[in-house]
């Protein structure tokens, strides 16, 4: 899931992960997007299922 807040024409964008919940089978990230500026562009939350192989 996620939401474009902002766009972005010119100049860096820098990325920001945190986990929210680690599992042994689910891990759950938070994960922002930000500019030059530190404004929040994108937010998501991505959830992973961790599978052995």
């Amino acid at each position: 899931n996620a939401n474009h807040l902002k766009s972005v024409v010119s100049g860096w964008v820098y990325g920001e992960a945190q986990i929210v919940h680690r599992g042994r089978k689910l891990h759950v990230w938070s994960i922002d997007l930000k500019n030059e500026d530190g404004e929040i562009i994108c937010t998501s939350r991505l959830t992973v299922m961790i599978i052995k192989a």
